[in-house]
């Protein structure tokens, strides 16, 4: 349903030719938004408790404490792969010795996502090493309506380790995951936008919907992104970012119409960063 191509339409083109032609979408396409209710399931199913409370509070919460979530997932020694032939249901993860004369109340990831390749992706060796990304199941559940993760209890017992339940994932880009990840805490829409490519200064959402509609605005962001770099590959490897940002947004089933509202914005200013730049492209309109 989601299909991209930025490849040369023409592969027999002579290697004399100076610029190949790429096909782009015009736009990103959005799939139908959920309704509240329906995107509430697995979050209800991982934490009953929070069945009845407002996903907007829910997320407010998640913002306060994502400092202190964000290095908690950074302070463990969780290893960066594991093979995929051999994945266990859990995996015991060391915690990091406390300061006698700490205070702070450590909120530890509560399961860990081994990231295969989605079937639009190339295909790896079946052992081949599988990306790990921990996460909080909470904030997981109450951002993305297509994985259901298993409720989880763990306790910091005399050993010193958590026992975090291991989840096999299919998805287009464990980069692309890295950074939504960020934005399931913080709700940063600026901090999302820095993590594709580099900006004058941070853009609120205000001034994302105002720069969507300003031809003006596009042009300026987009000769910055031009003269950001030297040669127009950096930007073609932007459109790729953006690109595998929005296949994993579909394929976790993200539905925030700010979300959306940056990656519209994104994808706009790949397009025209890609026509200053002189590459030839053609609107690829077949889903």
């Amino acid at each position: 349903m989601y299909r991209v191509a930025l490849q040369p339409t023409d592969v027999n083109r002579p290697p004399s030719a100076s610029i190949p032609t790429f096909q782009l979408p015009r736009t990103l396409e959005r799939p139908a938004f959920v309704l509240d209710s329906l995107s509430r399931q697995s979050l209800a199913a991982l934490a009953p408790e929070l069945a009845e409370v407002p996903l907007p509070f829910i997320h407010h919460q998640l913002a306060v404490h994502a400092d202190q979530m964000l290095a908690d997932i950074n302070s463990l020694p969780i290893p960066s792969t594991i093979p995929a032939m051999r994945l266990p249901r859990t995996l015991a993860v060391k915690l990091p010795v406390a300061s006698s004369d700490s205070d702070v109340e450590h909120i530890y990831p509560t399961h860990i996502l081994a990231v295969s390749a989605s079937s639009r992706s190339t295909l790896a060796a079946p052992d081949a090493p599988l990306p790990l990304v921990a996460v909080h199941g909470v904030a997981f559940a109450a951002n993305c309506t297509t994985a259901a993760l298993r409720p989880v209890e763990y306790d910091a017992n005399t050993r010193g380790t958590l026992t975090l339940p291991l989840y096999r994932v299919a998805l287009p880009s464990v980069q692309a995951l890295l950074i939504l990840r960020g934005y399931m805490y913080t709700h940063r829409i600026d901090m999302l936008l820095s993590a594709i490519f580099p900006l004058p200064a941070p853009l609120t959402y205000v001034e994302i919907k105002s720069a969507l509609v300003s031809s003006a605005t596009k042009l300026r962001l987009a000769m910055h992104l031009v003269s950001a770099h030297q040669g127009p590959a950096h930007i073609l490897g932007y459109a790729r970012r953006v690109q595998d940002i929005w296949r994993t947004v579909c394929c976790l089933g993200m539905y925030h119409v700010e979300l959306w509202d940056a990656l519209d914005l994104a994808w706009e200013l790949v397009i025209v960063a890609l026509t200053s730049s002189g590459i030839r492209w053609t609107w690829h309109e077949t889903w």
